[in-house]
């Protein structure tokens, strides 16, 4: 009777780990459905964004021709804000310089210029 009853509890025993694997096999297949949903989302956008990626890149390169035709280059743009400062400086300097003048001249012989005699 012995040898039954350890039969026995083996089977119930074998019974009980068939019964977990097949639980924890469900619940991987469910987690591997999920897997390959979420991958084939990830792929779409992936796709999605590498056509982005080549349309950007398309108008970046129209734009580059649009602006090598144009004729603008950095060292342009440079001696432009360079000379640009030169001028502000320039009108900084005259207007420091010739503001106290001209006003001077406007307060103190305009006056005297518009007198009536």
């Amino acid at each position: 009777m012995g040898q039954l009853a350890d039969a026995k509890a083996k089977i119930a025993q074998g019974a009980a780990e068939e019964e977990q694997a097949k639980v924890k096999l469900a619940m991987q297949q469910k987690e591997l459905a999920a897997s390959e949903a979420r991958l084939k989302t990830h792929a779409k956008e992936a796709g999605d964004n590498v056509k982005k990626v080549e349309n950007l890149t398309k108008v970046v390169k129209d734009f580059e021709r649009k602006i090598e035709a144009s004729g603008w280059s950095v060292e342009k743009e440079k001696d432009l804000e360079r000379a640009l400062k030169e001028v502000r400086d320039q009108v900084k300097i005259l207007t420091d310089v010739c503001w106290p003048i001209l006003f001077l001249n406007y307060v103190l012989i305009a006056p005297v210029g518009t007198r009536k005699g």
